[in-house]
């Protein structure tokens, strides 16, 4: 067990004890190998459940949400002498603790019943780049030490470098404001790597005929499930506009035309609030990068506005400001000019 995972178990005890929280949502280690499953502690002697490692994959934003949106749960509180909403504890990496902010500002919740307890990423593993290099062969035992990767199944074990099987979100962690997190173990910002949006700056070098035939290969296997937006934090709409029949934006079908265009209006939607978790693409079922085209609205929300989202608890995002000094050229006519 790593030093950081038990400050992290003292530090929940403590705000379990003395009941700064009713409840913390963390992670546990799953019934499959390379896998830890979120949970929620409601009692310091439930504190050994949890862990911190390089399986701790989910954005526990999304449960506080779930947590947040459980009517029936609040109707419960409010037959007693409690308050009506949770104070809420969290174990959260960059990512969940910019999602949690960002949802904040949004009005989702109130920060101020949300406790964070902020740790260093691990980094975190990508079971896919694993099961890829596997063949299809059966994960039965899998562990990380040091830098290293160890995996074991029927009649093979193998040893994979753990920087080269990590989430591609994980490579770069945009700054943030410690401050925002209530308890801080180890070092926070030894942990961050400012985005320089390499592989964005890459892909702005094809010409829109080429990035247009990009996207139609990429999202060609698209099925239209909706485990993109069902799995990330900031699509908590309650009518999403796929959904929505008066008016009918677009067509429901697997036809391209429909698919980019729900793609495109979603990323639209995520402008300056995406965090870059990774979820999306990781929920995927077709394995489509879906996290690109993000990370794109993304680089162009910094470069015009300077924001980067939930770095601050006190900066909204900018499409829900307005400024008089704000950029305006995009709605010119670069040919009028």
């Amino acid at each position: 067990m790593s030093d950081i995972e038990n400050q992290m178990k003292e530090a929940v005890k403590k705000i379990l004890k003395d009941k700064s929280v009713d409840v913390v949502i963390g992670y546990q280690m799953g019934s499959l190998p390379l896998r830890a499953v979120p949970v929620a502690i409601k009692s310091a002697e439930e504190v050994d459940k949890l862990v911190w490692n390089s399986f701790c994959e989910a954005n526990l934003a999304n449960y506080i949400m779930k947590r947040k949106t459980d009517e029936k749960a609040m109707r419960e509180r409010t037959r007693g002498d409690k308050p009506p909403w949770e104070r809420i504890g969290v174990t959260a990496k960059s990512h969940d603790i910019r999602s949690i902010v960002a949802l904040g500002l949004e009005n989702q919740f109130n920060l101020e019943n949300i406790v964070i307890i902020g740790l260093p990423c691990p980094g975190i593993i990508d079971r896919k780049k694993i099961d890829k290099e596997l063949d299809g062969k059966e994960i039965l035992e899998g562990s990380v030490s040091n830098d290293t990767i160890k995996i074991k199944g029927k009649d093979f074990e193998k040893t994979f470098p753990k920087k080269d099987f990590i989430f591609d979100s994980c490579k770069a962690h945009l700054p943030f404001d410690s401050s925002v997190c209530d308890v801080v173990i180890g070092e926070l910002p030894d942990q961050v790597i400012d985005d320089d949006f390499a592989d964005i700056i890459e892909f702005e070098k094809k010409t829109p005929d080429e990035r247009w035939e990009y996207f139609k290969e990429e999202l060609k296997d698209c099925i239209r499930c909706y485990a993109c937006r069902n799995v990330c934090p900031m699509c908590y709409c309650h009518e999403c506009f796929v959904d929505a029949s008066q008016p009918l934006w677009f067509g429901k079908t697997t036809d391209i035309n429909d698919t980019i265009i729900y793609h495109i209006v979603r990323a639209i939607h995520l402008a300056g609030r995406c965090v870059n978790c990774g979820a999306c693409t990781r929920a995927c079922p077709m394995g489509i990068n879906i996290r690109l085209l993000n990370r794109k609205m993304a680089k162009t929300v910094k470069e015009r506005y300077g924001f980067e989202t939930g770095v601050k608890k006190e900066e909204p995002a900018p499409m829900a400001t307005h400024k008089l000094d704000d950029p305006q050229e995009f709605i010119m006519d670069k040919e009028v000019e």
